[in-house]
This record gives C-alpha cells, sequence and structure tokens, in this order.
C-alpha cells in the first residue's frame, strides 16, 4: 500500500490552489452566512429568529422573527435580504 494515500488530499507536494481560509478570504465579499436561532421569551413563548451575515464585514442583519417558521416565510425573508433598496419598491 502507497504511504502517500493515507495522508489525504493535501499529501501531494505540489500546490493545487488556495486554501480554505484563502479561499473565503477572496470570496468575503460575496459570501453570506445565515443562522436560524431560537430566543425564548420571559411569558415562555419561543421565537425563531432568521438573520443573515456577511462575511466581510460583519454585519449582522435581521430578517425576520416569528412564532411558527415555515420554508415560504424563510425563502421570502431571504429573497428580501438580498434584493437591492430598488428592487424592494
Amino acid at each position: 500500500m502507497d504511504h502517500h494515500a493515507q495522508r489525504g488530499p493535501r499529501a501531494h507536494t505540489g500546490k493545487v490552489g488556495p486554501s480554505w481560509s484563502e479561499f473565503i478570504r477572496s470570496q468575503a465579499k460575496a459570501v453570506i452566512a445565515t443562522d436560524f436561532f431560537p430566543v425564548d421569551s420571559v411569558l415562555l413563548g419561543r421565537f425563531y429568529v432568521l438573520i443573515f451575515v456577511a462575511v466581510d464585514t460583519r454585519i449582522v442583519h435581521v430578517a425576520g422573527i416569528t412564532t411558527n417558521p415555515t420554508g415560504v416565510q424563510t425563502q421570502a425573508a431571504s429573497r428580501r435580504a438580498a434584493s437591492t433598496p430598488a428592487e424592494r419598491r
């Protein structure tokens, strides 16, 4: 068995492309992270918050808050967040 095969895809000596961190830094202006997280209220209710984070600036945009998230609501909030102000009119 070839001992080089056990070291994974970066085992070869020639570099094929950028590392993952180099790639993300070069694409940061086009990358938006998203998360849905629950928030429990004082009255024992649960709200779900949808946020988007611009990777290059780390600015957080709250896209929506709901008690019952659905795929349709999430898709609509994503489209609103991705659109420009002129497109929202």
